[in-house]
């Protein structure tokens, strides 16, 4: 009794392994239409057409998922502050004085 009982157990386990490879290869490959190739291998794989269709499915090409990136923002070179303090000289913005104030303190960094 206990020897037909594991042995019905782990037919069980190697059919259940079976049926669900489709899923797994997809779940494994991070298939961007996991749920669809589980759903379709839960509800048609118990017909070997629909078990073939989820099998190929799963091996089909896997499309990257995008990657979100933050954007860094970078300080501005000392040439750029330059330029900008310069522009800024040259509309009338700021002064002589302001001007070279402005240059010291960015030369000091």
């Amino acid at each position: 009794m206990a020897g037909e009982a594991i042995q019905f157990f782990i037919l069980s386990a190697t059919a259940l392994c079976i049926y669900l490879f489709p899923s797994m290869i997809a779940g494994k490959r991070d298939h961007h239409a996991f749920t669809g190739i589980f759903l379709i291998n839960i509800l048609v794989g118990w017909t070997v057409i629909g078990w073939i269709v989820c099998l190929i499915w799963a091996y089909s090409r896997v499309e990257k998922k995008p990657v979100k990136t933050k954007a860094i923002k970078t300080a501005p070179s000392l040439s750029e502050e330059l330029e900008k303090l310069g522009e800024m000289k040259e509309k009338g913005l700021i002064s002589e004085d302001e001007f070279k104030q402005g240059k010291e303190k960015i030369l000091a960094r």
